[in-house]
């Protein structure tokens, strides 16, 4: 089986400075991972590194192309034809390894409680971050 090199950066956060996009701070960590990894593996190993529950926290993963000098394009990866693009790009175009920033969100739920007639409502509603 073939493997591949990836940097994970997480414990991040994406900044806009200057009309340019950025990924700044937190910590990294190498992987070797089989090139054929699936979209739920690659999760799974991020939520591992990050000590963080699936259940709980929502990730975001992204990985940046050069697409002209000074311009970078931030590609998400959602599905396993993003992994597959991000195994190819990060094995056979780029010049060193490209490095994956994983942004955690914990997902929460609120409940609010609203009386009205003598009668209390719950309204639970499930609210989630929205991902740049």
């Amino acid at each position: 089986m073939e493997t591949i090199v990836i940097l994970v950066c997480y414990n991040g956060k994406w900044v806009t400075s200057k009309k340019m996009c950025k990924y700044e701070g937190g910590d990294s960590k190498g992987l070797i991972v089989p090139q054929t990894i699936k979209f739920a593996e690659l999760l799974d190993r991020v939520h591992q590194i990050g000590n963080t529950n699936s259940r709980e926290y929502k990730v975001c993963l992204k990985f940046s192309v050069l697409v002209a000098s000074n311009e970078w394009k931030h590609i998400k990866i959602e599905d396993d034809d993003d992994v597959n693009f991000f195994m190819k790009y990060n094995s056979e175009v780029a010049f060193k390894t490209t490095a994956v920033q994983a942004s955690v969100h914990k997902e929460q739920t609120h409940s609010l409680f609203q009386t009205r007639n003598h009668h209390t409502k719950i309204i639970s509603e499930k609210l989630q971050n929205q991902f740049q």
